[in-house]
């Protein structure tokens, strides 16, 4: 099969040869694919009597039979006549499933393999690319020397027969979309952004051009990582992984066969159906009811939505006030209003947004002053019945770092439509990206977390990853830190006995280590009287399971809204209660 697909090759009188081996649908990436090769044909001449791209394209079709995404296939082929029009023979698309024999033969005579997908998982196919060098490979070694690759040979002269025959060794290159999982892991693939078609094209261009030494070393790279990374392998790495988080879940005490069986899809009932660790408003409010001295420390994000977008796909774990959030968050504030009056009662809202923010969602709020509040992660603060213009600051931030931040940030919103950085606050600086394309947004966070990560690994910093951003802010500037600050002041004036504690994403895992931290060295305190009260504790996630430091869970915003009302029902009652005993004292 290999001498038969060079056979063809020479009919077709074509010595430079890419090849392309996807499924006919939009996320594939064909149509940029071959923009980017018409690219590389206008802007460098040498290579249109010479190159031809040879595409598999393998139809889908739907569950009546039909064929999938008709109006994508017209577009691929309308493309494809257009090219070959303006220079032709430059195509060459087959329409078919190819056998494994055909196409390790095709693949051992192509020079490069072209992924250009804009959305993949581990794709094989590079794979098989990889180990169809070996196909006939040595069989030829020894009729002709290798191919002159050398930047200057290169650069001076176009490919031509001598250069490019068939008979020779070809390329082997890869290059794959910095879009899929392959690209992460096969060593010396050039990775390129599909929807840039200029930069696509030189780099298929750089490629054609690589130094015959250094391809050859990519290529027994490639080689040897297939090689030892084989589905055995794969399979055992998958197996250790798996045991490792049974003795997580072990460790932290849940269910294990229930969990598994909800996390691998074996039963049909979400999460929230099957989780037992849902916080009950009856334990709350009898603990609320009974305690003397309460802090309630609420993050306040939970309660807005994300300052970066949602990126129009709302995860199923995502709290959510819905369609109606004027109306909840008017109640909220009402049943906050009550919460704030009730004696003992010390209420923290902390917010990740700046101060100006926090002072302007909070504006109809009438008993602001009667509010602690932190914004900007805790750098600025104001303890209650602090007036609204008297803040306070954690520490003083020297931010040198940020201009590094922001250089590569910058370069990730350019690259990702939709995300923008906020350079507003003092302590920390935000790359967003919920308002661009929420998939390829969370790889582009990756990539930036991993980048912030090491190149400011000597720096007094921190790289957090949130909803739908990266932050990078100053070491002790954190939500936990402030809580630490806040349960100290109230401990040396007695502590405590009632603690809630409610955040919604790993940015608020801190503050649970805190509160759990001080839930563990106070088991009692006493109050006014001298008698000892138990301390009772509530850590609660809003939107997802209860992971790490935290006890309980809630699912939406309204389930938010229906604790904090049932809690200013009982503090209303108390208050009645006190009144009419005032009454019949008089």
């Amino acid at each position: 099969q290999k001498h038969v697909w060079a056979g063809k090759l020479r009919e077709l009188d074509k010595h430079v040869v890419l090849v392309g081996y996807d499924d006919m649908e939009p996320m594939s990436g064909i149509t940029l694919k071959l923009r980017a090769f018409r690219a590389m044909l206008r802007l460098f001449p040498e290579y249109r009597e010479s190159a031809v791209l040879m595409q598999v394209a393998i139809p889908l079709h739907d569950a009546r039979g039909n064929l999938a995404f008709p109006d994508y296939v017209n577009e691929v082929q309308e493309l494809v006549d257009d090219m070959n029009l303006t220079y032709p023979g430059s195509v060459v698309i087959m329409k078919q499933k190819m056998s494994f024999t055909d196409r390790v033969a095709l693949f051992s005579n192509a020079d490069i393999l072209v992924n250009c997908a804009v959305r993949h998982g581990l794709s094989l196919v590079p794979f098989e690319f990889v180990l169809a060098r070996l196909a006939g490979s040595d069989a030829v070694a020894d009729e002709a020397p290798d191919i002159d690759a050398s930047p200057t040979a290169a650069h001076s002269r176009p490919a031509t027969r001598d250069d490019l025959s068939p008979k020779q060794n070809k390329m082997g290159t890869l290059i794959l979309s910095e879009f899929t999982a392959c690209s992460h892991v096969i060593p010396g693939a050039l990775r390129t952004n599909p929807w840039r078609e200029e930069e696509c094209a030189r780099v298929f261009i750089k490629s054609l051009r690589q130094p015959a030494h250094e391809r050859e070393h990519w290529q027994q790279q490639q080689l040897a990582w297939c090689r030892h990374n084989t589905v055995f392998r794969w399979a055992v790495n998958i197996l250790t992984d798996m045991k490792m988080e049974r003795a997580t879940l072990l460790e932290n005490g849940e269910d294990v066969a229930r969990t598994s069986c909800v996390r691998v899809g074996l039963v049909k009932s979400s999460y929230k159906e099957m989780s037992s660790n849902i916080l009950q408003a009856h334990l709350v409010n009898a603990a609320y009811n009974s305690a003397k001295t309460r802090l309630l420390l609420l993050d306040l994000d939970l309660l807005t939505p994300p300052k970066g977008g949602i990126g129009g796909n709302v995860q199923e774990d995502k709290p959510s006030f819905g369609d109606d959030l004027s109306s909840n968050w008017t109640e909220f504030l009402a049943n906050l209003n009550q919460l704030v009056k009730e004696p003992g009662n010390m209420v923290f809202l902390l917010s990740s947004d700046s101060l100006q923010g926090v002072l302007e969602l909070l504006k109809p709020f009438k008993s602001i002053e009667k509010l602690g509040l932190a914004a900007e992660d805790g750098y600025y603060y104001k303890w209650p019945g602090s007036p609204v213009d008297r803040w306070d600051q954690r520490q003083q931030v020297k931010a040198q770092w940020k201009e590094v931040c922001s250089l590569l940030m910058h370069t990730y919103k350019e690259r990702t439509t939709g995300s923008w950085v906020d350079e507003d606050q003092v302590a920390s600086i935000t790359w967003y990206y919920g308002d661009s394309n929420l998939e390829f947004g969370q790889i582009q966070a990756k990539e930036l977390l991993s980048q912030l990560k090491e190149t400011l690994e000597h720096m007094p910093v921190e790289v957090v990853l949130g909803k739908c951003f990266v932050r990078v802010r100053h070491q002790g500037v954190t939500k936990g830190s402030l809580v630490s600050h806040i349960i100290q002041h109230h401990s040396s004036r007695g502590g405590a006995d009632f603690v809630l504690c409610l955040g919604d994403d790993s940015m608020d895992e801190d503050m649970f280590n805190v509160v759990r931290d001080y839930q563990h060295g106070a088991q009692y305190v006493k109050d006014k009287t001298g008698t000892q009260q138990q301390v009772k504790v509530f850590t609660c996630t809003v939107g997802r399971q209860p992971a790490g430091p935290a006890q309980y869970c809630l699912y939406t915003l309204e389930d938010v809204t229906s604790l904090v009302g049932g809690l200013s029902l009982v503090a209303k009652k108390k208050l009645r209660s006190a009144t009419m005993l005032d009454l019949s004292k008089m």
